[in-house]
């Protein structure tokens, strides 16, 4: 491209998150967001187990619930 600007010719279309040095924000976003989701999903995957087991426990004794 005769006429590209320099910005153009330094756009990375294919970022690499595993690499630091190469692009440092991505990365640490990449890391930042999955901790995030996988910590929301144990969170609330445990917290959905527990009312489950106490929904069960209820129900052999002969409670209702709600």
């Amino acid at each position: 491209h005769d006429h590209a600007r320099p910005a153009f010719v330094k756009y990375d279309s294919h970022p690499e998150p595993m690499n630091r040095e190469r692009n440092p924000a991505i990365f640490y976003s990449f890391w930042f967001m999955n901790t995030l989701l996988i910590g929301t999903l144990t969170v609330f995957g445990l917290h959905t187990l527990l009312w489950w087991v106490r929904i069960t426990i209820d129900h052999r004794k002969g409670g209702e619930h709600g």
